[in-house]
């Protein structure tokens, strides 16, 4: 008995358990603020010098640890904290962050869709709210924000002959593509 102890000491001791994330308080009433709205200010190479406090550091650290952690080896260019853009608003004490990949640091190539996170952050460092790219709420407003009016625009039919069109061809239309796909240009035999 006592031999299996041993080994089996060994085999428990040896497996590390991973520490459990913390819990994020999901507070579906929180809406992001509209981080396109404006323009962001850049900081490359201005040579202005810029001030951030504590509590926004703090918040872009745990997104960026949270979408990303640094602990795990990129196989990507996307995958690296390094290669995002960073927007955030700071709203009283919640700050949002916005990550998204910049393309100038994967040298031009081609880049995953919906690879963005926003975050609503609390000042002591708690995530109040996570949302991934292709989620609704995201922050990105994709659909129109005029749905149009409810009045009759008339009547919905166009009268044009049949067999004639629009208009005469663009000039810069290659004559090949016009003919309708006939190598002999419409002649026969």
């Amino acid at each position: 008995m006592r031999r299996l102890l041993i080994p089996w000491l060994l085999l428990v001791t040896g497996c590390p358990r991973a520490t459990p994330s913390r819990p994020i308080d999901v507070d579906p009433s929180l809406r992001f603020p509209e981080f396109f709205a404006q323009t962001a200010h850049r900081m490359a190479g201005s040579g202005v010098p810029v001030e951030l406090d504590g509590a926004v550091l703090k918040a872009l650290m745990v997104a960026a640890n949270d979408l990303l952690p640094s602990r795990t080896q990129p196989g990507h260019c996307w995958e690296r904290q390094d290669a995002r853009l960073y927007r955030f608003i700071r709203e009283g004490d919640i700050v949002f962050v916005r990550m998204d990949v910049d393309p100038a640091a994967c040298d031009g190539k081609v880049l995953p869709l919906d690879s963005g996170a926003a975050y609503a952050i609390h000042v002591d460092g708690r995530i109040l709210r996570r949302i991934f790219d292709g989620e609704p709420g995201s922050g990105l407003n994709l659909e129109p924000s005029d749905a149009g009016t409810l009045e009759d625009a008339g009547s919905l039919t166009v009268d044009v002959p049949v067999g004639s069109t629009w208009g005469a061809p663009s000039d810069t239309t290659p004559a090949s593509w016009l003919d309708g796909g006939a190598l002999d240009a419409g002649t026969s035999r």
